[in-house]
């Protein structure tokens, strides 16, 4: 039986990516690869998307609608501070769907947050979805000046 090997897939290129990202980005990776398989047992299907994320009010671009487990999130920043906000659900709207994780990024810099499911704190993970967005405040829509360049997420 052929093995597609989507874990080791998307682990080469999130690593291979983060060769070109500032502090944190790289540690995070080794992270991820040194434990990922841990956590996943023989179990594969890890992804990675790389979008750039609704700037205050408007729609979440949608990462997924099915359930799903964060493993790492990486956002680059432009010339804005501001806060990337994580949805749990298929569709969102900045500023009225309720908020399930929220992350400070200061500007012109990379951010990188691991996350490992099967902890108690991150079980949950996302039920129904996962939407990205950014805005000034950590509960709020308005838009940061300049929008991120990017926001990578890591999941199953």
């Amino acid at each position: 039986m052929a093995s597609t090997l989507t874990n080791v897939a998307t682990i080469f290129q999130q690593k291979c990516a983060s060769q070109y990202l500032g502090d944190g980005a790289q540690e995070a990776d080794n992270d991820l690869a040194a434990t990922a398989g841990k956590r996943e047992g023989i179990s594969d299907g890890l992804l990675r998307t790389c979008v750039v994320p609704q700037n205050g009010t408007g729609a979440a671009p949608v990462i997924t609608t099915a359930a799903t487990r964060l493993y790492e999130v990486v956002v680059v920043s432009a010339g804005s501070s501001g806060y990337l906000q994580l949805y749990d659900g298929a569709t969102a709207a900045v500023g009225t769907t309720a908020l399930t994780e929220v992350y400070f990024f200061a500007a012109n810099t990379t951010k990188a947050v691991r996350q490992h499911p099967g902890n108690v704190d991150v079980a949950a993970g996302f039920t129904t979805g996962l939407c990205v967005s950014v805005a000034t405040v950590a509960k709020a829509s308005a838009a940061i000046g300049t929008n991120v360049t990017s926001v990578t997420l890591v999941y199953k």
